[in-house]
């Protein structure tokens, strides 16, 4: 059994964004079941527990005759009890692994059920099929060494009936005894009972009640000396369907069967709580949609009071731990999807809360649960793995599934748990049916025993000022599987020592989990964060100037501020981070900021503010800051500075400089301005990127206060429309074209945005030897692209050409660098439609590095050699061998064939040859019989050879495998997969088709093609008998069948269908006749958006119409209506008497009236 347990309430950190809706926990609630008589139950409880025999049967007997409780006369069974000391020998190649075999021949052993005994010994009960028996038999194995060997020691036998479902406990006290509950196959619920070597063995039936089905039963005992040994099942009769329990005070030899309630089918359990107090589960309705039921009985068994406890599920098993029980059920998410949920109480059964267990995107069905020393174990199916999960009693979520079988070919049924408490923690134990093929199914086990383990998180410095980088360490002990690391502000770690910073000053509680496969356990550690020290600063402009003078400040501080207060000097005061103030008066103002932290620690700054009269030169700018907005990158955008002087002397401005790169300034200087004169300067922001940037403008004039004067800029760069349009490759290589040979290749240029982009022109600079094919301005569409076509023609033997292509659109210009190697002149011959060229040809013999060139001079494939074997091309046998590339038109070359191929008239064909070590053989296969779909088949898989076609620039392989079962199922399967020069992919599906029973049903569609959202297809055809549709009470034979005879969808939008559906004959009463719908079928026609083309009609048929003419009569009619022309073809029918009218005496009679009108529109 596997080691990784994740916790449920980790497991948000990970793959939160697939999990489904968490539930929020509701409460259930069952009323308080009263007590027949308390005080006698409590005296049965004392002497239960001390052993007092006499006493409980004396009690207990008063408390029946005060119940009315009878107890029915042991019913011995037919069945026998056989003490046995082997197992059959295990089928050879079933060997132990991780998994452990309880039982393993080549024979059906399954449904196991599991106990484990005070001292740890293990038994399983399962159903087995012998040899030496005609029906399926319930085997007992134990194991003694904690399931490294099993002994048989009970096997439990019916000469005339299969056993089924068996159920097992464990009976420890004053007398010890396995019991076994299991019902037979005319469905009557029995217990075995044998000692723990397996002598002794006997079998009673539980319920004597005629003409009742019992079946399903699950069995448990109580922990006193004394016990009692109860039941719960499932009683169907022709009145109803229920759970009833039933109990035996003589350790399984009689039983008082109860029937209790009207409600339960399908499945059921029971478990014992603590003082007498009992538990029943079942499901409300048979399949998958009602609810989870409860029943409680505080006096063993005697009087019972239930209610539901979850609103939807089905598959309860429940287990207890004195008032503390859970039930976990299988609940339906989906049809393909079912999770594993719980509902628990706490208190002996009164209030219930629910959860999930897991509520994975799998398929998970079949709990079992188990209570342990320290928790509540399940274990259970999903979609053939054998799943485990723990809860401990003091916590709220359930571990992570892990898995528990190594194989995933557990059958879809219950596993079973136990637990075994040789070690501090238990040992969970699970059982599980595994489908080794349809008739072998074998019993597997897995055990893990729960190692304890103890927390322990250093952490270092526990306390300092923010940032404080802590040191953390897991130390923890013992068997720790899986462990993360909380720092407390939202991060966490899975490293086993991590340093972590704090930013913020605050108290931080940092925690560890650990856990392995049962325990989950916490440590903690407190982090102290304090405040460093605050530094008090101010950023004011303009600090001097003419009144009315505003002046903006802005706090900034270092540290963690959380609060200011300004003071401008003035009497005026304010507490936003940033503000501005206006001074009307001269005068030098001094202004001060308090600042406080987070950790109540301030600090004050102080700045100065001169406002005075306009004598001299005074420079006023606006706007100041100056801000830009947004604007995408790659343009500019741009605004005009206004410079006033507002002093009584003429300003000079002698310069004005930019801080960061993506702001300018156009300043010729100098400027002189007179008193109340203005000008203007422009400053441009060209952002280079995406986000906030910053920059600053620094005027310098002969202004007597300020000659130095700064102005703050911001704007936000953008994402440009150039980033919607991609030219790619951004570099094109030409890769050993020969002299005078040329090679063409394409630039995809794709618009990724929402609106058309226009490629105003194309520039193509450097070496003459690559030219530009085709337009050289064109519109992009959205979602769509167009290509640049760059052919490369060296004209001497220099070894590089070299070249640059702009690309010049609306939106920006782009570059593309273009590369040519020259290869050592070529050779090439016309072969079929293409050329193949080579740098050595031989008459007839050509080898080296050979390309296939298409009629536009693309090289669409190169051969080079396999292994030690060059590769060589033979014309006169139009065949070769090597290893074949496809080139893509951007230059890669991903694929890869290998071996000997045939020269097509377009292309090459490959075979395969295994004698390469490149490729494997063809697949092909067949193996008959087997029982994979549960008589012998025959399948056909096929790899058909690789081809590239060199004209039309593709390379296509295809396969296809057929299936074949005799009448029963027939089916196949064709693909091709076709890889183009530009670098697009196709499917191909040329024929699908399957039928089932003699082809009654049919499925098969032909040449259908699939990329992205476009498909198309010749035809796709159903046919259903109506022997298998449900519900035929008024269906009278025929089919029903779905023809799409043509279908087109392009971009997602249907373009194209031909549809024709029939359907199969119904028939119902009406009044004294019967009437019918005979041959009933219509077809649609879409083209263009629009419904050209719509015909249908059919017969309707309706005895004793005409009674004088005897037989049944007909009515039919067809229509068929186009579009444009209106009702085109009307077909009427009056026929169907017998024998008819006479036509006098000629011996002839009148069958029925038909006419037909055909295209009454336009004639």
């Amino acid at each position: 059994m596997k080691k990784v347990v994740l916790l449920v309430v980790l497991l948000s950190l990970f793959v939160g964004v697939f999990a489904k809706p968490v539930d929020s926990h509701n409460r259930f609630t069952i009323p308080t079941p009263g007590s027949v008589a308390p005080d006698l139950v409590a005296q049965i409880s004392a002497a239960k527990s001390a052993g007092d025999i006499l006493r409980v049967q004396e009690l207990q007997s008063r408390l029946d005759a005060l119940s009315g409780v009878v107890r029915q006369p042991a019913l011995a069974s037919s069945v026998r009890v056989e003490q046995i000391d082997y197992l059959p020998r295990r089928a050879d190649g079933k060997s132990f692994g991780a998994d452990g075999y309880v039982a393993g021949t080549s024979n059906f052993e399954g449904a196991p059920a599991v106990a484990v005994s005070s001292d740890g010994t293990i038994f399983v009960a399962y159903v087995a099929k012998v040899d030496d028996q005609p029906h399926k038999v319930i085997a007992v194995a134990k194991s003694t060494d904690g399931g490294s060997s099993w002994t048989g020691i009970a096997r439990i036998v019916n000469p005339d009936e299969d056993l089924h479902y068996p159920d097992i406990a464990i009976g420890e006290g004053v007398q010890n005894w396995v019991f076994v509950s299991y019902h037979t196959s005319d469905n009557d619920v029995q217990v075995a009972r044998f000692s723990f070597s397996g002598s002794g063995g006997e079998s009673y039936s539980v319920d004597g009640a005629a003409f009742t089905g019992k079946y399903n039963a699950r069995i448990t005992v109580d922990s006193d000396s004394y016990y009692y040994v109860y039941i719960a099942y499932i009683s169907s009769s022709i009145f109803d369907t229920d759970v009833h329990f039933a109990k035996s005070t003589d350790f399984g030899v009689t039983w008082s069967p109860m029937d209790f309630t009207s409600t339960g089918t399908d499945y059921c359990d029971i478990a014992y709580l603590t003082g007498g107090k009992l538990a029943i589960v079942t499901q409300t309705s048979s399949g998958e949609t009602g609810a989870i039921w409860c029943a409680i009985s505080s006096d063993y068994g005697s009087s019972w009071s239930g209610s539901e406890i979850a609103s939807s599920g089905f598959q309860p098993r429940i287990a207890a731990n004195g008032d503390d029980a859970v039930v976990v059920y299988a609940y339906r998410f989906s049809d393909s999807d079912h999770d594993i949920k719980f509902v628990r109480t706490t208190d002996g059964g009164s209030f219930w809360t629910d959860g999930s267990v897991d509520a994975s995107y799998f398929n998970e069905k079949f709990p079992d649960v188990a209570a342990g020393e320290t928790g509540f174990m399940t274990a259970y199916w999903e979609q053939g793995k054998v799943k485990f999960a723990s809860l401990d009693y003091d916590e709220e979520y359930w571990t992570t599934g892990t898995d528990v079988s190594d194989a995933d070919i557990a059958a879809e049924t219950y596993p079973a748990i136990a637990v075994s408490n040789e070690i501090p923690g238990g040992c969970p134990v699970v059982v599980w049916e595994e489908a080794y093929s349809a008739e072998d199914h074998n019993v597997r086990f897995d055990k893990n025993c729960c190692e304890e383990i103890s927390p322990n998180l250093y952490a270092f410095p526990v306390e300092g000022t923010a940032p404080l980088d802590v040191t953390f360490k897991n130390q923890s002990t013992g068997s720790v599987d899986y462990f993360v690391i909380y720092f407390g502000d939202g991060d966490s770690s899975l490293a086993d020592s991590v340093v972590h910073t704090y930013t913020e000053p605050g108290t931080y509680t940092a925690m560890l989990v650990v856990s392995n496969f049962c325990y989950t356990e916490t440590a903690t550690v407190e982090i102290n964060v304090g405040c460093p020290e605050p530094v008090a600063e101010i950023w004011a402009s303009p600090s001097v100037g003419t009144a009315p003078l505003t002046v903006y400040f802005t706090d900034t501080s270092t540290g963690y501020i959380v609060s200011r207060r300004w003071d401008f000097g003035d009497g005026s005061s304010d507490t936003a981070a940033i503000t501005s103030h206006t001074y009307t008066t001269e005068g030098m103002y001094n202004v001060s900021l308090v600042v406080y932290d987070a950790c109540g620690n301030s600090d004050t700054a102080f700045a100065s503010i001169w406002v005075y009269s306009p004598t001299g030169a005074q420079l006023s700018v606006s706007p100041d800051p100056v801000g830009f907005g947004e604007v995408p990158v790659g343009e500019c955008a741009s605004v005009h500075l206004i410079l006033s002087n507002t002093g009584d002397d003429t300003l000079r401005i002698d310069s004005i400089k930019t801080e960061g790169s993506d702001f300018t300034v156009i300043f010729s200087g100098p400027m002189f301005l007179a008193p109340d004169g203005t000008d203007s300067v422009e400053v441009r922001f060209c952002p280079s990127d995406t986000g906030e940037i910053a920059g600053r403008i620094t005027i310098f004039s002969n202004d007597s206060h300020s000659p130095i004067k700064s102005v703050v800029l911001n704007g936000v760069g953008t994402a440009s429309p150039m980033m919607n349009l991609s030219v790619t490759p951004d570099v094109l290589v030409f890769d050993s074209v020969a002299t005078d040979e040329c090679e063409t290749k394409r630039i995809t240029v794709r618009n990724n945005g929402d609106t058309p982009i226009a490629v105003t022109g194309l520039t193509l600079v450097g070496s003459g030897a690559f030219t530009i094919t085709g337009h050289d301005s064109f519109t992009v569409d959205p979602g769509s692209y167009r290509y640049i076509t760059i052919r490369f023609c060296p004209y001497s033997s220099s070894t590089e050409y070299s070249g640059t292509l702009f690309v010049h659109t609306e939106v920006g210009e782009y570059t593309v660098i273009l590369v040519g190697n020259v290869y050592e002149e070529l050779t090439c011959v016309h072969y079929g439609s293409y050329e193949i060229c080579s740098n050595h040809i031989d008459g007839n013999r050509i080898y080296g590095n050979i390309r296939f060139v298409n009629s536009e001079g693309d090289t669409i494939a190169r051969i080079g050699s396999v292994g030690d074997l060059g590769a060589y091309i033979d014309l006169d046998l139009g065949a070769g061998t090597g290893v074949a590339r496809f080139v893509h038109e951007d230059g890669s070359m991903p694929y890869v064939y290998g071996g000997a191929f045939d020269l097509t008239y377009y292309g090459i064909l490959f075979r395969f040859d295994p004698s390469t070590s490149m490729l494997p053989d063809s697949i092909r296969d067949r193996i008959t019989p087997d029982s994979l779909l549960g008589a012998p088949f025959s399948y056909t898989a096929s790899l058909d050879p690789a081809y590239i076609d060199i004209d039309d620039g593709y390379w296509e392989i295809s396969g296809e495998i057929t299936i074949n079962n005799g009448p029963n199922f027939i089916g196949g399967i064709g693909v091709h997969r076709r890889s183009f020069y530009d670098g697009e992919v196709q499917w191909f599906i040329d024929d699908f088709q399957i039928g089932l029973w003699n082809n009654a049903f049919q499925f098969k569609f032909r040449d259908a093609y699939v990329t992205g959202d476009t498909i198309e297809a010749r035809r796709i055809y159903l046919k259903v008998n109506s022997s298998l549709i449900p519900s035929t009470t008024f269906i009278d034979g025929g089919y029903f069948e779905i023809d799409a005879r043509s279908l087109a969808i392009y971009h997602g939008e249907l373009v194209d269908l031909d549809l024709a559906i029939t359907f199969p004959d119904f028939v119902f009463p009406a009044g004294g006749h019967t009437v019918g719908i005979r041959r009933a079928r219509m077809r649609l026609v879409w083209e263009d958006g629009m419904i050209t083309r719509f015909s249908g009609g059919g017969r309707l048929s309706i005895s004793g119409l005409m009674p004088d003419l005897g037989g049944d009569t007909y009515i039919g009619a067809y229509v068929t209506i186009i579009r444009d022309v209106g009702m085109d073809d009307v077909r009427l029918e009056f026929i169907g008497w017998s024998p008819g009218v006479p036509l006098g005496n000629t011996g002839f009679f009148l069958t029925g009236v038909f006419g037909e009108v055909r295209h009454i529109t336009d004639p």
